[in-house]
């Protein structure tokens, strides 16, 4: 019994929903064959909607798709399939109806006869415009981003690095990715480092670090990461980093001129409140009673000093030979208080 079961499921034949028409007809990536001389003998439905030709108007002429600046590359792919070889998918570029180009993933297979000779080359396109499209909007962000962007393998070497991280540490990108990157790392922060990357090693997803990275000429940078391990496979990483040197040195300026502001303000000695004055002598009397000198109170109870000088009344007043504008005043005093 199991015999015959066994030969009824070796002969049985393919259902017609199976049928190599129902199978091109249903596939999602636009396929034609041609023969050796070009002319096209399959176009199936998503040939089609993506480069535009209905089938009968392409079928028995020639293909129609390839553009001049790539016919040299079709022709090589096409006489290597009738030579019996497949091609592995490719990318390349083709024309529409209405002339416009769309890049597109091509690979060809060769389609034998009864007699096993190639009779065709089965071409099997898929439209690459939507990856384009978000590869170079990628590409855009990676390039454009004013933080630093890298792709780092698991064997510690940078993959990629964008042209933020070449501006901040002053390499060329060849030169970052030739060697391990623990090699700009400050030596004082080179065993962290590789302790909280080894986390990725073992399974953690994401992790956020901060290090000091050391340029080119010497100088220093301090940066803070965000890495996001890639599926395990790819054994890679990828991470953001900000460049925080410049904030740290406004930081460490700022709490420079706070620790002297405080020690200015320590040292301010400050008066307030009502001072008990003599009305005659000028002496100010203390917290302890004692009447003082008003230069020797303010003195011991601020950082004023005193320079001792002589206005211009007071000189007057006490040397009036020096000036004998003084005279002159005091005898019209006089003779008008004599007048009187």
């Amino acid at each position: 019994m199991s015999t015959s079961i066994k030969t009824r499921v070796m002969f049985t034949p393919i259902p017609s929903y199976m049928s190599p028409d129902v199978v091109l007809n249903a596939s999602p990536s636009a396929m034609f064959a041609l023969d050796k001389h070009g002319i096209v003998l399959l176009w199936n439905p998503a040939a089609e909607s993506l480069f535009g030709w209905s089938k009968e108007e392409v079928l028995g002429g020639y293909c129609p798709i390839v553009p001049d600046d790539h016919k040299n590359e079709f022709l090589e792919v096409q006489e290597k399939t009738f030579h019996g070889q497949r091609s592995d998918p490719a990318v390349t570029v083709m024309v529409k109806k209405d002339r416009s180009r769309v890049t597109v993933s091509s690979s060809a297979v060769p389609v034998r006869g009864e007699i096993g000779l190639v009779m065709a080359a089965l071409y099997i396109i898929t439209d690459l415009t939507e990856q384009v499209r978000i590869d170079r909007e990628r590409e855009c962000f990676f390039s454009l981003s004013n933080d630093l962007l890298c792709i780092v393998g698991m064997d510690g070497y940078f993959k990629r690095v964008n042209p933020a991280f070449v501006r901040a540490l002053q390499y060329s990108a060849q030169e970052l990715c030739s060697v391990p990157f623990s090699v700009f790392v400050h030596p004082d922060d080179r065993g962290s480092t590789l302790d909280e990357l080894n986390r990725l090693r073992f399974g953690e997803r994401s992790i956020i670090l901060e290090n000091h990275l050391i340029c080119k000429d010497g100088t220093v940078r301090s940066l803070n990461w965000v890495c996001q391990a890639a599926p395990k496979n790819e054994q890679l990483f990828y991470a953001v980093v900000r460049d925080n040197t410049e904030w740290m040195e406004i930081e460490a300026d700022r709490e420079k001129l706070i620790s002297q502001l405080s020690l200015a303000l320590a040292s301010i000695k400050s008066m307030d409140g009502v001072l008990p004055i003599c009305s005659g002598c000028k002496k100010i009397r203390d917290e302890q009673g004692k009447w003082m000198n008003m230069e020797e109170y303010i003195s011991g109870h601020t950082n004023a000093q005193f320079s001792h000088s002589i206005c211009h009344d007071c000189t007057v007043k006490l040397y009036p030979d020096f000036h004998p504008e003084s005279k002159n005043e005091n005898e019209e005093t006089e003779i008008v208080i004599g007048h009187s």
